[in-house]
């Protein structure tokens, strides 16, 4: 068995004054990420949707993401939304592109990537909520030992998955 060829040196990080402005979340994350052996660091989640602001609308009602910017992005046609959690993690939500369908979401047990948890203070009154806001509880909730998770299905078939850790 042959090695392969060592991978080029990763191209800095380079990020829009505006949205890296110094003291933010994504600031932060940038100085961790060059003072960091690794150089390689989860840039964002991307959903699908066929109504693609309705679909950020939803998620910042559910998880109190913040709509960064809604565009129809020119060349490709879609519609494309950013928005960033809480936390700082990048979502892009966006249509088909010109001359593209969106096959059938599917918020079952599947291969590949097959969800995204989000942390949870209290379980029940969360599951209600977002029930409330059209989600559908799937499985559980589940106690791990070190915490209780469920599933539920949010809009565009996408699953995710509520953790609440356990107090030590």
């Amino acid at each position: 068995m042959t090695r392969p060829e060592a991978l080029p040196a990763a191209t800095p990080l380079t990020c829009p004054s505006a949205y890296c402005a110094p003291g933010s979340r994504r600031a932060n994350l940038r100085v961790r990420l060059e003072q960091a052996p690794v150089t390689f660091a989860i840039n964002h989640i991307h959903l699908k949707s066929n109504d693609p602001s309705t679909s950020a609308a939803w998620w910042a009602t559910a998880f109190n993401f913040k709509i960064i910017s809604d565009t129809v992005r020119e060349g490709l046609g879609d519609r494309f939304v950013v928005c960033e959690s809480e936390n700082g993690i990048r979502v892009n939500i966006s249509g088909a592109r010109t001359g593209e369908t969106l096959g059938p979401g599917n918020a079952d047990v599947h291969e590949g990537l097959e969800h995204f948890g989000l942390d949870s203070r209290d379980l029940e009154a969360d599951i209600a909520r977002l029930e409330g806001l059209g989600a559908k509880l799937l499985d559980g909730p589940t106690d791990t030992g070190a915490a209780r998770i469920c599933f539920l299905r949010a809009p565009d078939d996408v699953r995710i998955e509520l953790i609440q850790r356990v107090a030590p």
